[in-house]
C-alpha cells in the first residue's frame, strides 16, 4: 500500500507534537478562542431583517474584566466522529494576568 504525502497534515502533527512537549500558554489559548469562525449551514443564523437563516461569522472577544475570572479549558478534541484527550499543558500566571490587550472596552 502507498501512502501519499501530505504536507498539511505533516505539518499538524509537528505542532502537535511541539505544544505536547513544550506546553502552550493561556494567552495562546485566549488568542485561538478569538479566532474567527464562519458558521457552517448546520449552524446557520437567523437574520431578523430577512427572516432566513444566513451563513455568518462568530467571534469571541472580552468586553470587560471581570473582578473573578474563571477559565474553562477543553478537555477534549472531537474529528470527524472521534474523541481525544487533550493532555498539552498550558501554562497560565497564579497572580498578575494582565488582559488589557484582549478587552474590547478600557474601565
Amino acid at each position: 500500500m502507498h501512502v501519499m504525502p501530505d504536507p498539511e497534515l505533516d505539518a499538524q502533527k509537528a505542532k502537535r507534537a511541539a505544544r505536547k512537549k513544550n506546553g502552550i500558554t493561556l494567552d495562546d489559548c485566549f488568542a485561538e478562542t478569538a479566532k474567527s469562525e464562519i458558521l457552517s449551514e448546520e449552524n446557520a443564523w437567523y437574520c431578523n431583517r430577512c427572516k432566513e437563516l444566513r451563513r455568518a461569522s462568530k467571534t469571541l472577544e472580552i468586553w470587560t474584566v471581570p473582578d473573578i475570572l474563571v477559565v474553562h479549558l477543553k478537555r477534549f478534541s472531537a474529528n470527524r466522529g472521534f474523541r481525544d484527550k487533550i493532555d498539552v499543558l498550558v501554562d497560565f500566571p497564579i497572580k498578575g494576568l494582565d488582559l488589557s490587550d484582549r478587552v474590547g472596552l478600557q474601565r
